[in-house]
């Protein structure tokens, strides 16, 4: 077992693996707290090269990583060498945040794209950006009730379209398949 000198130069403290984990832990929060503005900066320049988010926008998104980016090394500090970079891990995990992000604003794009510009404003504000009712209506410069009911509609066009989308999907690899067949 390995084991860590104590303030008492004759004694020793065993090092088990949670007071391992605690140490990374500790050191971690510390340099979270001592680089928050290091890593937000990166955090900006990634966003805006990777194409999440442009403008103003930039710092919100940059913050979201950010955060996102310090609970998931928290989460899995048992992986965090100390002997390592702490900022080059922390930057690594900022990435794949960034790249989930994108990739998830891709898909989005692609099942958006089954409805109107106007019902995929609707969504876009609903629901990727998680507008409440009253913000909607005052960024459609409608009432709530309409807001609600507009959104509704969108969502049932969007189902109705996905469900079309995917049948007509199932049908064209059924077709595939069977041009596949042995003769």
């Amino acid at each position: 077992m390995e084991r860590e000198q104590n303030d008492d130069p004759g004694t020793c403290i065993p090092v088990t693996a949670s007071t391992a984990v605690s140490q990374a832990r500790r050191l971690l929060l510390a340099f979270l707290t001592e680089h928050t503005a290091t890593l937000l900066g990166s955090f900006r320049s990634y966003v805006q090269r990777m194409g999440l988010a442009q403008g103003q926008a930039i710092p919100a998104v940059a913050l979201d990583v950010l955060q996102e980016a310090a609970v998931e090394a928290l989460a899995h500090v048992d992986r965090f060498d100390p002997e390592r970079q702490p900022m080059a891990w922390l930057l690594g995990i900022g990435m794949n945040v960034i790249r989930r992000k994108v990739e998830a604003n891709e898909q989005a794009s692609l099942i958006l794209a089954l409805v109107s510009p106007a019902d995929q404003h609707i969504l876009r504000l609903a629901i990727l950006l998680d507008c409440e009712r009253e913000t909607l209506a005052r960024e459609l410069g409608i009432t709530p009730v309409a807001a609600r009911v507009r959104l509704h509609r969108a969502l049932n066009r969007l189902r109705v379209a996905w469900q079309e989308a995917q049948r007509q999907q199932q049908q064209a690899e059924h077709a595939e398949a069977g041009e596949r067949k042995p003769l």
